[in-house]
């Protein structure tokens, strides 16, 4: 199809013949993908639900990219940890829930400030993540998968359908439904949606269990990492 040959096209990196996705396989994942998306209803909810196609995508992320994206993630997941720390405290520097970082007795002019500072942290480590990851260059069968899926979405949904947060698509001529001026179309948010919740927030939730730290994070480093895992989701 397409995406198979658009993706495979333009290598140069010098992948090896091991680190390419066969025919076979590549087949499995266009069938799986078109009979999910012929029962999905709706653009918002593509390979959303824990289905044989998204286990797929995921099992093909990790033996094609898991290598480069343990490179990607190191620097920034250990600089998350370290924002996370507060010094000689189990607090998380990235927390955002009042409930959490002991509220009560607080001034209310105190919290906002506290909550203003963590959340700016917060956003801080989000911008590491993004900008190492929109930095990396995807090898070849990882590009191959993203064709793939971008391919099979707009099949279904067409060039023009846009996501909404309630899981319907809009009709790209009523535009004042629509608060993005630019919204992406059903097949970005598709391959997007892949490419963090599938690769890149697995291995920021649980980074030592991915090979990317040698060791568990503490306490509070784990949380700061689940609040940027849960702003990628």
């Amino acid at each position: 199809g397409g995406g198979e040959g658009g993706g495979q096209g333009g290598g140069g990196e010098g992948d090896g013949a091991a680190e390419r996705p066969t025919g076979a396989l590549l087949r499995l994942l266009q069938l799986t993908m078109a009979r999910e998306l012929q029962e999905t209803a709706a653009a918002q909810l593509v390979f959303r639900r824990n289905s044989i196609a998204s286990k797929l995508c995921s099992c093909y992320a990790k033996a094609f990219g898991q290598a480069l994206l343990c490179q990607v993630l190191q620097d920034p997941i250990q600089r998350i940890c370290d924002l996370s720390e507060v010094l000689g405290s189990e607090d998380c520097g990235l927390e955002v829930d009042p409930s959490r970082i002991g509220a009560d007795g607080i001034p209310p002019a105190e919290l906002a400030q506290r909550l203003a500072a963590q959340q700016a942290a917060l956003a801080q480590a989000v911008s590491l993540v993004l900008t190492a990851v929109l930095a990396a260059r995807l090898p070849s069968a990882m590009r191959t998968l993203c064709s793939l899926i971008w391919d099979a979405v707009e099949r279904r949904f067409g060039k023009d359908t846009h996501p909404t947060a309630d899981g319907h698509g809009l009709d790209p001529a009523r535009s004042d439904e629509q608060a993005d001026p630019d919204p992406p179309c059903a097949a970005q948010s598709a391959v997007s949606g892949i490419l963090f919740l599938r690769f890149v927030v697995p291995c920021l939730a649980a980074p030592a269990a991915h090979g990317i730290l040698a060791a568990v994070p503490s306490r509070a480093a784990s949380r700061g990492l689940v609040l940027v895992s849960k702003v990628g989701q």
